[in-house]
């Protein structure tokens, strides 16, 4: 028998998309599958939603609790997957129905810890491929995490990957923080010795005005500065990608503050941009354009 996936699912206010997720991942081609629906603290129908799918099928585990946010419920089911491999998916998106057969045949055919596919970014009037990678890219040990953090031909989402589970260890999503693959997902990469990026696309990816994602928020700021802070020092090459990387977000970030006539939280985040400033003018990975912006920038920050 195929190794045991365990595909866990959190579940909040979607009762308009939550059968069509399901239905998605019940249907794949790949059988041996573990289903966790995490119900956190939904008000709407979907724990009935839930409920009524794990009669139908014996691979759903459903688990109710009080409401603590999207990582608080991806936490709650990677406690109970007993899966050797896992993978995520957000219940208002859904899957192609040989995304899981397509990742785990790659995974033991290339020996690799970690396989992400391409995907569709879906909304009312458009579907479209998200990341036009031209080819299947392999990459060995610190290249995946280069290319990571790189932040062009792999994304940090959590959802378009296939994860051997000693790559997730005992990292856990950051409770109470929005742009939550930004905290993890390159921890995950840390332990990969390989990974396989395949160009087909087979998850369509739900665009939602008014959810998390599409609100303004500092995390991925946060995220992303923390990222300069556990790989800097690293090699000279991963701390000038992730100055560029917190330089340019902490610009975005910034502006969001002062447009929003939030002054003090922009000299905030300001005061974390500075802390990276040193040799910012050498910086391989920012263009002349960047340069003179951040010039700028951080001669107005003392003034914020």
């Amino acid at each position: 028998m195929n190794t045991l996936i365990s595909v866990i699912v959190p579940v909040y206010k979607v009762e308009n998309y939550l059968n069509r997720c399901i239905d998605s991942i019940l249907n794949q081609t790949y059988r041996n599958l573990e289903v966790i629906l995490v119900d956190d603290g939904s008000p709407d129908n979907c724990p009935s939603i839930c409920e009524e799918y794990a009669k139908k099928d014996n691979r759903i585990k459903v688990i109710h609790q009080e409401n603590g946010g999207l990582s608080s419920a991806r936490n709650t089911g990677l406690t109970v997957a007993s899966g050797e491999l896992i993978t995520f998916v957000d219940s208002d998106d859904w899957i192609a129905n040989d995304m899981y057969q397509i990742l785990y045949d790659t995974m033991t055919s290339q020996d690799a810890d970690i396989v992400e596919c391409n995907y569709f970014a879906v909304n009312e009037k458009t579907s479209e491929k998200s990341v036009p990678v031209k080819e299947n890219l392999i990459y060995y040990n610190d290249d995946g995490l280069k290319a990571l953090f790189l932040d062009k031909n792999i994304k940090s989402y959590v959802w378009n990957k296939l994860y051997k589970r000693n790559t997730i260890g005992d990292t856990t999503f950051p409770v109470g923080r929005s742009y939550e693959d930004t905290y993890t997902t390159y921890k995950f990469f840390s332990k990969a010795k390989k990974i396989v990026s395949i160009n087909q696309p087979l998850y369509f990816y739900n665009i939602r005005f008014g959810s998390i994602s599409r609100n303004f928020s500092p995390d991925l700021f946060l995220g992303i500065f923390q990222q300069y802070v556990d790989y800097s020092s690293y090699s000279k090459d991963f701390n000038e990608l992730l100055q560029a990387r917190v330089i340019r977000r902490g610009i975005v970030t910034t502006i969001e503050y002062i447009k929003g006539k939030e002054r003090k939280n922009a000299r905030q985040i300001a005061k974390k941009v500075k802390t990276v400033r040193k040799l910012f003018l050498k910086n391989r990975y920012l263009s002349l354009k960047e340069k003179f912006i951040a010039s700028i920038y951080f001669i107005l920050a003392a003034f914020l």
